[in-house]
């Protein structure tokens, strides 16, 4: 190889474009014949440094490789190192033919995931080639038509992540090329347009807009310095042979355009200006247009209906199902007895929402808790009324109710996404990772955002800053496409990342909030107190006759029950790869292995070992049942170490469960000064049974009431799955 060219310049990350002419003879021979030498970022490795100084080799069967410069630990001279290799051509289609590579360092984006930087080959055959379909960049199913075709080939400048950003290496642009085959070649700058727009296809709303309506729109892509990167928003008049309205931005900052778009208008195109210098263009990556979901008043007014007397009906019945683990599970049941036809909605309507409420100060009739909140979805009526004139006692039209609601997780449900988008994806409004990266969404933002996009406001979320993030994948996961269903994605993230589960808490903010619940962790602060004896010298079936701090009350008796749930596997694999073989480091990094000790001897210890398990433990099955999980989006250690943890304690452990009748309790609400609220899911409690104490969670609480002078609740409990507790 001789030296044809050498520029008389150090450039440092300046793009260039290489054109060159493949010599006629070297067909399907795979001999070099040409390096071309530039600068790009530095890269790095476990065993050696680079210095940014890259070559690219071409060969005639249509190959070529990128080396960098590189020094390895320990080694005191320079030498070439292989870093990529790839495909320019077809190998039927490099000789005689003229190949164009583009060189251009960009910057950590979507398309590209690189720690600082990436150097891209944007390859361009020759326009007036005609190929067939064939190997290699062009697709084998595909004819190609004459014309140009470009394929761009994203190199990543580093292998491993550092803490420091490394800079680029000045040096000349140089050419070698094989002594006995001259090839035309040219070298030049690649220089872009300085200005430029591009318009996107029309969208319309799937509504008409009632009211002023803000539309977010967020550019993915990269902008280097001096250059700029904005969207404008039209809407088609309404004359045809009217011009399009431009709709002025209200807000803008960083990666997000806010539009207040007016009312009545549906259809919108976005056009993007692109602002750089001849060095240096904005890169376009994509854009998402986001609405907020819309807060509708399902009621303009509210009316009560109170449980007292009978004029406007009789409370006869009340059922409710508490939201456990899962909020779908709240529903709640209620037989009225509208002895004067008075709750005329009841016998129309057949959706609305509504709450119920209970008094608890006999001297303020407006202190309240809300028992329950959500939405009416059956009406069942049962007519009673007989031969008696309209307006007397009772009516005619007298009917007995049936009413079923469900929580609001009902309207949760039923709420649709809009867009695509990529949980898994960069968190635009993240800060650069120290290894040049933004991170993925944190998962609270995730929730929050697809409660939003479901139309519940700020004033009804109560849901933390956390700092854990999804981690990033390739797979479609938490890929969320057009009028798939929300409520499946938060309670998947709030799982599987959080360990935390979704509540609704009817009791907080104006109309409730939904909340994250955690999981509590000793030493426990318990919220209540349950015994199976009344208090000496007292009054046994009144609630003033307990303690206070905390609140306590007796067990019915003859309703206790105690149940052991067992464990639904004593052996849990959870692998990232999809499969069960590889060699050993591989399968240390992507696959976990977790056992349950006290449930088998899988050890092989003698009986004498203080290690050997307990038949007695509630744990101990005796023989092996294996749990596997096996998940493709678990692509680091990482991920695969936290879920083993989540699914463990959730299936590999048995649960002692506790059931049973007690007055109706109301706590303090923690967040909410001067209201209350009833148990709910994993509060810590304690129980006291002749006369030793136990801890226990509550894992569900269902009050009930009919016709009667208390208000009483089912409970059920289970133990903390830390130690084990005696029945």
């Amino acid at each position: 190889m001789d030296r044809v060219a050498l520029g008389t310049q150090p450039l440092s990350l300046v793009p260039l474009v290489f054109s060159f002419i493949a010599p006629s003879s070297f067909i399907h021979i795979p001999h070099k014949f040409a390096t071309f030498h530039f600068s790009g970022p530095a890269g790095s490795g476990l065993k050696w440094k680079g210095t940014g100084r890259y070559q690219i080799s071409f060969f005639g069967d249509g190959k070529c490789i990128l080396y960098e410069k590189v020094r390895f630990n320990g080694e005191s001279a320079d030498e070439w190192m292989p870093v990529h290799r790839f495909q320019y051509a077809p190998a039927y289609s490099v000789a005689g033919q003229s190949h164009r590579i583009e060189i251009r360092p960009i910057g950590p984006g979507k398309l590209v995931t690189a720690p600082f930087g990436a150097i891209v080959f944007d390859v361009k055959v020759d326009e007036k080639s005609v190929y067939s379909g064939g190997p290699g960049l062009l697709s084998a199913t595909t004819t190609k038509k004459p014309g140009r075709t470009a394929q761009s080939t994203f190199v990543l400048t580093r292998t491993k992540a550092r803490t420091e950003s490394l800079p680029a290496q000045s040096t000349p642009v140089r050419v070698d090329t094989r002594r006995d085959q001259r090839i035309p070649f040219q070298i030049s700058k690649l220089v872009y347009y300085t200005s430029g727009y591009l318009i996107d296809d029309p969208f319309a709303l799937d509504f008409w807009p009632s009211g002023n309506l803000v539309l977010k729109i967020y550019a993915l892509g990269h902008t280097p310095t001096g250059t700029t990167l904005s969207p404008r928003l039209f809407y088609f008049a309404e004359n045809p042979n009217d011009p399009d309205i431009e709709i002025s931005a209200t807000s803008a900052s960083g990666n997000l355009t806010s539009f207040t778009i007016p009312a009545r208008t549906r259809f919108f195109y976005v056009r993007w200006e692109f602002t750089g210098t001849e060095e240096a263009t904005p890169i376009l990556e994509g854009y998402q247009v986001v609405m907020d979901g819309l807060v509708n008043t399902i009621d303009p007014t509210e009316f009560e209906h109170t449980a007292s007397g009978l004029d406007q009906g009789a409370l006869m019945s009340v059922s409710i199902t508490g939201a456990e683990a899962d909020p779908s599970h709240e529903s709640m049941r209620v037989d009225i007895e509208d002895l004067r036809a008075s709750l005329t909605r009841l016998s129309v309507r057949g959706r609305m929402l509504a709450q119920l409420e209970t008094e608890y100060d006999s001297e303020d009739d407006e202190l309240r808790c809300v028992l329950f909140r959500g939405h009416l979805v059956n009406n069942e009526g049962h007519a009673k009324g007989h031969g008696t004139a309209t307006g007397l006692w009772p009516d005619r039209n007298w009917k007995s109710y049936d009413l079923t609601f469900m929580g609001v997780w009902k309207r949760l449900s039923e709420a649709l996404s809009s867009i695509r988008f990529d949980w898994h994806g960069p968190d635009p409004n993240a800060p650069v990772g120290v290894d040049g990266v933004q991170p993925p969404w944190k998962a609270t933002d995730a929730i929050r955002t697809m409660f939003k996009w479901a139309g519940f406001p700020d004033s009804m979320l109560n849901i933390p800053d956390l700092d854990i993030r999804l981690y990033p994948s390739t797979t479609n996961d938490l890929f969320i496409e057009p009028l798939a269903n929300l409520c499946d994605y938060v309670v998947r993230i709030a799982k599987d990342y959080l360990a935390m589960w979704i509540t609704y808490d009817p009791n907080a903010g104006t109309y409730g909030k939904w909340t994250l619940v955690a999981t509590p962790t000793p030493p426990y602060t318990n919220v209540a107190a349950f015994v199976d004896a009344g208090p000496s010298n007292k009054l046994a079936h009144t609630l003033g006759s307990y303690e206070t701090d905390p609140p306590t009350a007796f067990i019915q008796k003859g309703t206790l029950k105690t149940s052991t749930r067992p464990l639904e596997a004593n052996r849990l694999v959870i692998t990232g790869t999809g499969i069960l073989a590889g060699t050993p480091p591989d399968l240390a990094l992507l696959t976990q292995v977790a056992y349950n000790f006290k449930s088998c001897n899988f050890l092989g210890l003698p009986d004498t070992h203080p290690w050997y398990p307990d038949p007695e433990h509630p744990d101990y099955i005796g023989y092996d049942v294996p749990l596997y999980v096996i998940d493709p989006t678990l692509q680091t250690p990482e991920a695969v170490n936290l879920v083993t943890r989540r699914v463990f304690d959730v299936a590999c452990l048995s649960t002692r469960v506790m059931s049973f009748i007690a007055p109706l309790l109301l706590i303090d609400h923690e967040d909410e000064e001067g209201k209350k609220r009833p148990l709910r899911f994993y509060d810590p409690v304690t129980v006291t049974r002749f006369g030793e104490q136990s801890q226990w969670l509550v894992r569900n609480v269902n009050p009930t009431y009919s016709k009667d002078s208390m208000q009483m609740a089912i409970y059920e409990l289970e133990a903390p799955r830390e130690p084990f507790l005696p029945s």
